[in-house]
């Protein structure tokens, strides 16, 4: 249902890193938002990086569909339109069953 996958500071045993190559195959971008090359809770990502399967994200930008713009991509939403959004038609006017005196 998504655009991209991004992973965020995943350990090495995390759950988000079997969403990661589900992801790929799914032909989304997947990314990953690393912490420190020290820190363990970051060794997920750094792995994801490190084989290919995502792309490190530093900034939004980074990001294609954000980059490119909410209004395009595959999932693109038709637009919306409301009730007050378009003039109302006249409603026809019911004959009347009366007859003139």
């Amino acid at each position: 249902l998504s655009h991209s996958t991004i992973v965020v500071e995943a350990d090495a045993r995390s759950g988000a890193l079997a969403v990661a190559p589900r992801a790929q195959q799914l032909e989304r971008f997947v990314g990953a938002i690393p912490g420190p090359t020290t820190s363990v809770a970051s060794r997920g990502c750094h792995e994801l990086i490190k084989t290919g399967t995502a792309r490190i994200v530093s900034q939004a930008a980074d990001i294609p569909i954000v980059a490119a713009g909410p209004s395009v991509g595959p999932m693109t939403r038709a637009p919306v339109v409301r009730h007050h959004d378009t003039p109302h038609e006249a409603t026809p006017a019911l004959e009347s069953t009366a007859r003139p005196l």
